[in-house]
């Protein structure tokens, strides 16, 4: 089974792998796991559910990250250029397979990641059974993890290509209230939401703030509360 460039995602030669929906913080999970780790064969960002459960099935260890599906469609509807109502749908695809497996899975929160991977790598040693050494969440780490990911997304000039970025860029801000106005205007994108948001719930490792709809006016997708379309 081949993705894309990434060759055969079910090669062996890894001892775990961090997976998840694209744009669920895959790449800093990877990178802050490997400044701690440095000579740990990981797999990552094989983002098809068939990789985690043929994982599953040959014992491998690993993490699913998840994040709210509001952030993490728009985030990758941007990246790829492609129709929310798609972004959502994928969403869908990727969890909703892993559902009869899920109590065999290890999953994370992106907001777990982003404010404490260390304590992620504890709860996963624990969990497991490992010895993996937990990522020191200072200042100084956090931002060399950044900088690595900068380097990983410079375009033909050089510059750092903030529409793909794989971390927080207002450069993006302009095209995510885009699709956050259209999703308010289609009762179809609510509905693919509403879908997304029940399996997020289902899954999430622990209660979780889901994002409700944002008042007239608000430019985040943070307190989002769906309303009926016009």
């Amino acid at each position: 089974l081949r993705h894309g460039r990434k060759g055969n995602i079910l090669q062996p030669g890894f001892e775990l792998y961090i997976s998840g929906f694209p744009r669920s913080g895959n790449t800093f999970a990877l990178k802050a796991f490997l400044s701690a780790n440095p000579d740990t064969p990981v797999r990552s960002h094989r983002h098809i559910p068939t990789f985690v459960i043929h994982s599953i099935k040959h014992d491998m260890r690993g993490m699913v990250l998840i994040r709210n599906p509001l952030d993490a469609a728009t985030s990758w509807a941007i990246f790829t250029r492609t129709p929310l109502k798609e972004a959502l749908q994928y969403y869908q695809d990727y969890y909703s397979v892993l559902l009869p497996y899920h109590k065999r899975l290890f999953f994370v929160s992106f907001e777990e990641v982003i404010q404490d991977f260390g304590q992620v790598t504890r709860e996963f040693n624990a969990r497991w059974g490992t010895r993996y050494v937990p990522f020191e969440n200072t200042d100084e780490n956090v931002a060399s993890c950044m900088s690595e990911i900068d380097l990983e997304y410079r375009d033909e000039d050089g510059a750092v290509a903030e529409w793909q970025v794989a971390r927080p860029s207002p450069a993006r801000k302009p095209e995510k209230e885009a699709l956050l106005g259209e999703l308010n205007r289609s009762a179809s994108l609510q509905k693919e939401l509403r879908a997304a948001q029940e399996l997020y719930q289902f899954l999430a490792p622990r209660p979780l703030f889901l994002p409700s709809w944002p008042r007239h006016g608000t430019r985040t997708t943070q307190s989002i509360r769906l309303r009926p379309a016009v």
